[in-house]
């Protein structure tokens, strides 16, 4: 016989079973989702494990450039310390250089050279040897025994002189005794600084120096006289300054300076 009671057990032992499956099937749910979340926290643990080798890499590779970064501040001040030792030396080598080269050119300036001087030239292309101070010192000579003024425009141009007679061939003691005939030695000029009485293609020439007229002069003895076969006074007088006297007052001119150049050599 059934009693009553039997349908309520059963109803019971469902509800029962129901809730159990229910709490395993959640279990089953919460166990996968920490088996995930442990499978998560430990790929981040791995990945914080690497970050912090990579740190520890870092850190290792910094404190070695750093070091290095020293080793090279300290070789960079040595080639600095090095320059600057380099340059005293190179200072201090300059002037035992400039003491050397001053010490060399009083040595020069006290030889005297053996020159070779033509003391009774024959045309105007044996030139005299005076050097240009030696030229300077017949000119002051030149401007005493002549009572000319001493601020004359002649005066300091003895390198001048010595130049046309290397350049040009053209003896120094000529051009004094033509410029002394033409311009009172430069104290009467036809224009400025024409101490020949040197002519151009329209009027008189003038220059800017003393110095020019000088160059000038040498080289238009030697390309418009001596290069065409015109070298004496009595050749050159012919085409310089026609129908007058002018060889024989160049010529006695010449003649006292080259007697006065006895005095400088």
């Amino acid at each position: 016989m059934k009693t009553k009671t039997t349908p309520i057990l059963v109803a019971i032992m469902s509800l029962l079973i129901g809730s159990e499956i229910k709490l395993l099937i959640s279990y089953d749910a919460i166990s996968t989702e920490n088996a995930q979340l442990r499978s998560q926290n430990d790929q981040m643990a791995s990945t914080i494990a690497t970050m912090k080798d990579n740190n520890v890499t870092l850190s290792r590779n910094a404190i070695e450039m750093q070091t290095e970064n020293e080793d090279l501040r300290e070789e960079m001040s040595g080639l600095l310390s090095e320059v600057d030792n380099l340059s005293m030396r190179l200072a201090n080598a300059n002037r035992q250089l400039n003491t050397v080269q001053e010490q060399y050119d009083d040595v020069m300036n006290s030889i005297e050279f053996n020159r070779n001087y033509d003391t009774s030239p024959t045309d105007i292309t044996c030139v005299s040897g005076l050097s240009g101070e030696q030229f300077d010192e017949l000119i002051d000579i030149i401007i005493d025994k002549r009572g000319l003024d001493g601020s004359n425009k002649l005066n300091d141009t003895g390198e001048a002189f010595e130049f046309i007679e290397e350049e040009y061939g053209i003896n120094g003691l000529y051009v004094l005794a033509i410029f002394t005939h033409e311009s009172l030695f430069a104290e009467r000029c036809i224009n400025t600084n024409n101490f020949g009485g040197i002519r151009g293609s329209e009027s008189w020439k003038s220059f800017n120096t003393p110095n020019d007229c000088i160059y000038y002069e040498g080289k238009l003895l030697r390309e418009s006289y001596v290069d065409q076969g015109r070298k004496t006074l009595s050749d050159i007088g012919e085409k310089y300054c026609e129908g007058s006297e002018w060889e024989s007052r160049v010529g006695n001119i010449l003649d006292d300076y080259i007697e006065w150049m006895e005095y400088v050599i």
